[in-house]
């Protein structure tokens, strides 16, 4: 109530008494919830305030609309629990949204193919500005596809050939078989055409990648700062590791870029910046319809199950009680409370933005430390609608030759070194059987700053240029029919975030540990697949089932 007041009408003066005198005359402003203000005749300042609607009250809140929030709300209610979700943007659904492919005009490119009709996929070619990709060990990912009966096809850039530059002056690259980007051991014929150096550092790459497992297999993956190595790890970056295990200047840029500590799993971030304990892999299936129909798919069975969301919704407090927890809000313009009530509330947000809420009682000291440890990463994603992903009516650049007999994948791993020119390292082909030409990729940390600095055409001709040179098609740079940037980081409720050394022996127990009635969801808390859908899925399914137990002990 205090806060609301001064929100209004700043701090009440020193004078001002509460309530005033009954039989003191007294000249009064026009009602302005929830206070009105009186003055006496000795210009004495009383406020009142107005009766206001009790708080709505549900089982649980949620904040945060995004895949995480809306998974734990969606088996909330089919436990028959109320619940509330609040989500601090326009739209839900965080880093996951999808767009229909179309042309600079705005025509939509149709798909007539079998699997575009009915559904979410609605006769249309769509693209993720999120998330795109699934992987066979993405099971709850895959399990929730089939749950909603979405379909999904190879993602084509694994059934071509890749071209692979193995040093920084190397401006032609290597043609390698489909078996160098699934990770598997080349055929002789391939090894055949190398030369004894290109053979020496494919073999140190190969050394490495097994050195990386083996460390990989000695991690707590639930709780990493237990690990038997975590003091050593933690200490040092992934860089760091990669230069303390090989001298060989291409094997250590491939493993960074493939795995992908250079993007996906850590969200944007160069191995330099990232604790070597922090480290994962995906990529082989894309779905009809987009990824980012998972948002419309859940939101949909939220509403049918009679849960409630509300967009716009910035949660700005959390008070806990003994008897449950009080949420407020700020309207867009920040004038104003909005407060609910619930017996638990799980906060699915990335946890430096869960830092921004105020809490009372205040959160734990190693809760708010870590909160200031986990700084955002910085991804563009390439797709042409406005800045990194590029449409085209077909992919003419496999010069009408079937996908595994072309180029679907090109990697410069050099491309983030002081001695490279090119701003970006990887292009991929994307492109729907039967459908138009799609090639995408991502720009990294600084390299994605300076180029957002200069504006989407700056991008644009980076991106494209340089894919041209990747696939040998000069057209690549001039014949898009679309063009598409997404600049995650000025999503201000939508970033994401990664462990700097030290963080995870230094506070690691304070990313998921309840607080009281305050349970911690969102994919960056995940063990497994941080930064993907199916992180999001995993803690949203565990808080719900936390939180629900809760519930059914208290009998509530």
């Amino acid at each position: 109530m205090e806060r609301a007041r001064a929100r209004w009408l700043g701090p009440p003066p020193a004078q001002a008494t509460f309530p005033p005198p009954l039989n003191a005359p007294r000249m009064c402003s026009a009602a302005l919830q929830p206070f009105f203000f009186c003055l006496t005749p000795s210009n004495r300042v009383t406020y009142f305030s107005l009766p206001l609607r009790p708080p709505e009250s549900f089982d649980v809140i949620v904040v945060g609309g995004g895949i995480s929030g809306l998974t734990a709300a969606r088996n909330l209610l089919r436990e028959g629990r109320s619940v509330l979700v609040l989500e601090a943007r326009s739209v839900l659904g965080g880093r996951s949204n999808r767009t229909a492919v179309a042309k600079e005009d705005g025509e939509i490119v149709p798909c007539t193919l079998p699997e575009c009709q009915g559904g979410l996929v609605d006769g249309k070619y769509w693209w993720d500005q999120g998330g795109q990709w699934v992987g066979p060990t993405q099971t709850r990912f895959l399990a929730m596809a089939d749950e909603y009966s979405v379909q999904r096809y190879d993602s084509v850039h694994t059934a071509g050939k890749s071209k692979v530059f193995m040093n920084r002056t190397d401006s032609e690259g290597v043609i390698l078989p489909p078996e160098y980007v699934n990770g598997l051991p080349l055929p002789h014929d391939a090894l055949d055409a190398l030369t004894d150096q290109q053979l020496a550092d494919l073999e140190e790459k190969e050394r490495l990648s097994e050195e990386l497992y083996a460390v990989a297999e000695t991690i707590n993956v639930t709780h990493p700062w237990l690990s038997p190595n975590a003091e050593e790890l933690d200490s040092i970056t992934f860089q760091t590791w990669l230069d303390m295990n090989s001298k060989n200047e291409y094997a250590k840029n491939a493993v960074a870029a493939s795995y992908p500590v250079s993007g996906g799993a850590l969200g944007g971030m160069k191995p330099a910046d990232v604790s070597a304990l922090h480290s994962e892999e995906p990529e082989k299936w894309l779905f009809w319809g987009g990824a980012g129909q998972f948002v419309n798919l859940l939101s949909e069975d939220v509403k049918k199950l009679g849960g409630k969301m509300i967009v716009n919704a910035p949660v700005a407090y959390i008070t806990q009680t003994a008897e449950g927890v009080e949420i407020e809000t700020d309207d867009p313009a920040g004038t104003t409370d909005t407060r609910y009530n619930a017996k638990y509330v799980i906060v699915a947000m990335p946890p430096h933005l869960a830092g921004r809420i105020q809490y009372s009682p205040p959160l734990p000291p190693m809760r708010n430390q870590l909160t200031e440890r986990v700084p955002m990463g910085t991804t563009v994603k390439a797709s042409r609608r406005g800045a990194v992903l590029a449409f085209y009516e077909e992919p003419f650049w496999r010069n009408g030759l079937p996908a595994n007999e072309s180029i679907t994948f090109a990697i410069d791993p050099f491309a983030y070194t002081t001695a490279s020119a090119r701003k970006i390292d990887s292009v991929f082909d994307v492109s729907p059987p039967g459908g138009p030409g799609v090639l995408a990729s991502f720009l990294w940390s600084d390299d994605a700053l300076s180029l957002l600095a200069q504006g989407t055409e700056a991008i644009r001709e980076a991106v494209l240029t340089t894919w041209a040179d990747f696939l040998d098609s000069p057209d690549v740079a001039t014949k898009a029919i679309n063009f598409a940037a997404v600049n995650w980081p000025v999503e201000q409720a939508a970033f994401t975030m990664y462990m700097a050394p030290g963080v995870w022996t230094g506070y690691g127990p304070a990313l998921t540990a309840p607080v009281d009635r305050i349970h911690w969801a969102g994919t960056e808390l995940s063990p497994s697949w941080p930064g993907f859908y199916e992180g999001a899925i995993f803690t949203g399914e565990q808080a719900a089932s936390t939180v629900g137990a809760l519930l059914k002990g208290s009998k509530a």
